[in-house]
């Protein structure tokens, strides 16, 4: 098939498998078995509880495909604040659940030549706190050696049951990572994780850069620009690194974020769309491998963008004045049942911040900031005001 051509079709038909049950960030492992119910105890899926978090959460698997050639495990949410994904897996499951519409091909595809086994939330007692890691204080990801935590155990115990060829670890990452040192802002990213010190490659690693370049390029489309590939340093503890070394394709998906999406409704669709190309690509592989597109994917840098990056702001003090950069963050805070959250905005970054990218910019030529320069890196960006060529007052809270 056209990857290009089946992306957009995915991506336009969407909104016919989107489940609105849920469409926020945070929310429990009880509000997701509810969201998920029909799948859970309807015919289409095989569904099992595999076991029970370290605090007694039942975990799932939903399984589907009419071959045992070509096995592929996903699991989503094993860090518990990181749930994009496993939002993206409810309208996975309408979607091959459902039948006779424009996406038949597809779906046809996808389930005669594969057999998946799904765990859509590892980590609930993590989601319960929103938090990443699980009620022991364990981060799953690095708990693939020593295996300590009960919810390590059941994924390591289903890789061994189901002995995939191609597994998918679905992630969130920080909104600030960017496509390449001075790029956009990552809305995906990708990796084919190493499996020794020496990051080599061999032909388990190459199905899966294949696989993830196939699909990038298609996501291209979508996002030009806002697509990173993640560094491969090797991490013999995490789950991606040993399944590969194992002799499992792993590809690990991180949802990153867009302006103005708080709530990573687009990341959402974007998974959506990669998640089903991914299987569909793999549907069809016979074997052969392209690692070029993998390699055209820019390096997803860490750390590297502000919600809000003025530039040239003048700022007035006995010394003299001077210009300089700022950079604001967003910092959330939950509230105490972890239901919600709300939003501080503070002052991370102030000099010369050429090299690092706004999600939304100001350029402050010609304005002076309204303050204390003594007071400047304390100042909250709620009280954060400039003053204009017109001598009028701008809130830099509004700018955000």
């Amino acid at each position: 098939m056209d990857y290009n051509s089946t992306a957009k079709q995915l991506f336009l038909s969407y909104e016919k498998f989107f489940d609105n049950k849920i469409t926020h960030r945070q929310f429990k492992h009880c509000q997701y078995i509810a969201m998920i119910e029909k799948h859970l105890n309807g015919n289409f899926f095989n569904t099992k509880i595999i076991g029970k978090s370290f605090e007694g959460r039942e975990i799932y698997t939903l399984r589907c495909g009419k071959t045992k050639n070509k096995k592929v495990l996903i699991w989503s949410q094993m860090h518990g604040n990181e749930p994009t994904a496993t939002l993206a897996l409810a309208d996975i499951f309408n979607f091959l659940s459902s039948s006779n519409d424009s996406t038949q091909e597809i779906r046809n595809t996808i389930l005669n030549n594969l057999n998946i086994c799904f765990v859509p939330m590892l980590n609930p007692d993590g989601a319960e706190r929103f938090d990443r890691r699980n009620a022991q204080g364990i981060d799953l990801n690095r708990d693939a050696t020593k295996l300590v935590a009960p919810e390590s155990n059941l994924l390591m115990n289903l890789w061994n049951e189901v002995k995939p060829q191609v597994a998918l670890n679905l992630h969130d990452q920080e909104l600030y990572y960017t496509a390449g040192a001075g790029g956009c802002q990552t809305a995906m990213a990708f990796l084919s994780p190493a499996y020794n010190t020496s990051r080599e490659e061999n032909n388990v690693r190459h199905t899966a850069m294949h696989l993830i370049g196939q699909t990038a390029n298609s996501l291209h489309q979508f996002i030009p620009g806002r697509i990173g590939r993640y560094s491969d340093e090797y991490t013999p503890n995490s789950f991606g690194d040993t399944f590969t070394r194992l002799g499992t394709s792993s590809i690990l998906i991180e949802s990153g974020a867009m302006a103005d999406d708080n709530e990573r409704t687009l990341t959402r669709k974007l998974n959506f769309v990669a998640i089903l190309n991914i299987l569909l690509c793999y549907a069809e592989h016979k074997g052969e491998t392209n690692t070029n597109y993998y390699y055209q994917i820019p390096l997803n840098v860490k750390d590297n963008a502000y919600d809000l990056k003025i530039t040239n702001l003048t700022v007035k003090s006995q010394q003299g004045n001077y210009t300089i950069d700022i950079g604001i963050r967003r910092h959330k805070i939950n509230i105490e049942d972890f239901t919600d959250y709300y939003t501080n905005y503070r002052i991370e970054n102030i000099g010369d911040l050429t090299g690092f990218s706004g999600i939304k910019n100001y350029d402050a030529q010609g304005c002076i900031f309204d303050g204390n320069y003594n007071e400047l890196y304390i100042t909250r960006a709620a009280d954060f005001n400039i003053i204009n060529q017109k001598g009028q007052k701008i809130s830099v809270f509004n700018l955000i």
